[in-house]
C-alpha cells in the first residue's frame, strides 16, 4: 500500500514538473533573446528586435497586441551584412516567430520578417 503511495506521488510530482514547464516554455522562448537591443523595427501588426549578445545575434519577430494570439504568416530572418548566409524561422504562428541566432565572427548583421503580409527590418 505504501509503496503505490509513493508512486503515485511521484507520478503527481513529474506530471505537474512537465505541466509547468509545458506552461512557461512559451513564454521564456518569446524572450529567449538576450544581450543588447542592436536594431528594431515595428509596425501595425509586428514587432522586429535584434540583440547581440557576446558575439551572437539574436532576432525574434512579434505579433503586436492587437494581433496577439491570431494565427499569421510570421517569419523572422538574420542576413549577414554580405549576403553569403541567412538563417530563417518561419510559419504560421500565434505570437512570434524566433528566435533565429548567428554567430558574427565579425560580421556585421541585420534582419528582416513578414508578419501577416506586412514587412518589417532592421
Amino acid at each position: 500500500m505504501r509503496m503505490r503511495r509513493v508512486a503515485g506521488l511521484a507520478a503527481a510530482l513529474l506530471m505537474t514538473a512537465g505541466i509547468t514547464t509545458a506552461a512557461t516554455g512559451t513564454a521564456q522562448a518569446a524572450d529567449s533573446c538576450g544581450g543588447t537591443l542592436f536594431a528594431r523595427a515595428t509596425g501595425d501588426k509586428g514587432d522586429l528586435k535584434l540583440y547581440l549578445d557576446n558575439g551572437t545575434y539574436c532576432a525574434v519577430a512579434r505579433h503586436t497586441s492587437a494581433y496577439w494570439g491570431v494565427y499569421l504568416p510570421t517569419s523572422v530572418q538574420i542576413h549577414r551584412a554580405d549576403g553569403a548566409h541567412s538563417w530563417k524561422d518561419e510559419g504560421s504562428y500565434r505570437y512570434y516567430a524566433g528566435p533565429v541566432r548567428m554567430a558574427s565572427n565579425g560580421w556585421f548583421a541585420y534582419a528582416s520578417a513578414w508578419v501577416g503580409g506586412e514587412s518589417l527590418a532592421t
